[in-house]
């Protein structure tokens, strides 16, 4: 790679992003590269991490006034042949307040009733 630009830019930062799942995963902890920016000789972003304790200690302890049980944390569900696992409430959300990972590592929301009815539980 001798010169930066969006191509190999877009390239890198998905390398880069499942280094930082494997990582994260390992090690406890949610890491996400912000924005990238860039000129032909070099880049710059920014990393940000979050333990994983405190998203499972903000779920288990909002879970029940969304309808969920404590134990639905890190729960996996298939939906459209992809899976996901519960990983965090986002308790400002009030319409796709619950957080889950695809088995890739995208994050996607989703409402309380759509995960109700993933794990098979009466809405």
């Amino acid at each position: 790679m001798l010169m930066l630009n969006k191509e190999n830019i877009n390239d890198l930062r998905k390398e880069v992003e499942n280094q930082l799942s494997e990582i994260g995963n390992r090690r406890g902890i949610k890491l996400k590269i912000g924005t990238i920016s860039y000129s032909p000789e070099r880049f710059t972003c920014r990393l940000t991490g979050e333990p994983e304790s405190g998203k499972k200690n903000e779920f288990q302890k909002y879970a029940e006034l969304f309808g969920l049980g404590r134990e639905d944390y890190g729960r996996t569900f298939s939906l459209d042949g992809d899976e996901y696992s519960i990983t965090g409430l986002i308790t400002s959300r009030s319409k796709y307040p619950v957080q889950c990972t695809r088995a890739d590592g995208k994050m996607f929301k989703f409402t309380v009733p759509s995960i109700k009815k993933a794990l098979g539980q009466n809405i």
